[in-house]
């Protein structure tokens, strides 16, 4: 259990530093707490793309409130296709 947890982090850790390197994609941010010359810009852009976070509102993003283990959670789940349950996990 500990080493498949130390895996799906430090491919977490990887794919966050690889998000922060990418460009910012053009136009502006859907988010009014994200605009385009914030750090996390691109990271919060990809995100929202690939479809794993949706933000806190329609207009907010809220990137300076922590991230809850039930939002990493939903962040993985979406990250492998959002599939069905097969049984109940007791989360």
């Amino acid at each position: 259990m500990k080493k498949t947890l130390s895996l799906i982090l430090a491919a977490i850790m990887i794919a966050v530093t690889v998000v922060a390197v990418l460009p910012a994609s053009a136009g502006g941010s859907a988010f009014s707490d994200v605009g385009a010359d914030r750090w996390s810009y691109a990271s919060v852009q990809y995100a929202v793309d690939k479809g794993y976070m949706v933000g806190t509102a329609k207009d907010r993003f809220s990137p300076e409130n922590p991230l809850t283990r039930a939002m990493i959670a939903t962040v993985l789940w979406r990250r492998q296709g959002s599939p069905k349950p097969k049984a109940s996990s007791g989360f």
